[in-house]
């Protein structure tokens, strides 16, 4: 059985549960109509459309037996959607506590810059074994999501303590975004150190169903703060 047969399927099965999870969260939305839960479900949609595009490029490479431009499309402009999701977490976040403005405009701008960094045609050329654009890119996004990430971390781990009620949730939440930091941080591990084996793969793949269940537990934890 091939590595990328194992992860094709890893994928297939996280795509149904964070697409459970999305169909909870549409379901809060519309009863609630609170936009901490607008916000959540955009996290939620790039979550599944990464996942669905990781189908796509696992698929590509089982049917073909090789990196093609279609497998590295799926896995670069996943990448974009993981991004997008990093800037709705910051305006999540918001609804929760004030966001400082300066940190909010810096997350906006330089998240719009990898988006589009992300789009250029060498990320998602065939990779030839050795090294790739890609790469770069990858370094790129764990200097932007690792900071924003424990950032939020510690954000929901100091509410968490200062809330009577909503601990637990509040502290679901700060186990997320500290699995988040965890994430970014393992695929540049191995992308440079552990390229190709499956057992690192699943390391990361774990931390990330984590990351997003402790998002969707705690997603109820306290009324929205009003602007």
């Amino acid at each position: 059985m091939s590595n990328n047969f194992i992860l094709l399927i890893f994928n297939i099965i996280f795509t149904i549960i964070i697409g459970i999870y999305t169909f909870f969260i549409l379901f809060s939305y519309m009863e609630k109509k609170e936009k901490k839960m607008l916000y959540l479900m955009l996290i939620f949609v790039s979550q599944v459309i990464f996942l669905i595009l990781q189908i796509i490029r696992y698929s590509s490479e089982l049917i073909t037996g090789e990196t093609t431009t279609l497998s590295s499309f799926g896995l670069v402009f996943g990448f974009v959607f993981t991004l997008l999701s990093t800037v709705f977490a910051l305006f999540f976040y918001g609804k929760f506590s004030e966001l400082r403005k300066s940190i909010k405009i810096i997350g906006i701008l330089f998240g719009a810059f990898l988006i589009i960094w992300f789009l250029l045609p060498p990320n998602y050329a065939p990779s030839t074994g050795g090294f790739h654009f890609s790469y770069i890119s990858y370094l790129f996004a764990t200097i932007y999501c690792v900071p924003l990430y424990l950032y939020l971390s510690i954000k929901f781990y100091n509410l968490s303590k200062n809330s009577e009620d909503q601990q637990k949730k509040l502290f679901l939440l700060f186990l997320g975004n500290l699995f988040w930091v965890f994430v970014f941080f393992w695929k540049l591990i191995q992308i440079f150190a552990f390229r190709g084996l499956l057992w690192a793969a699943l390391v990361g793949y774990i931390a990330y169903i984590i990351a997003i269940t402790g998002y969707f537990l705690g997603a109820h934890s306290k009324k929205e703060r009003k602007e």
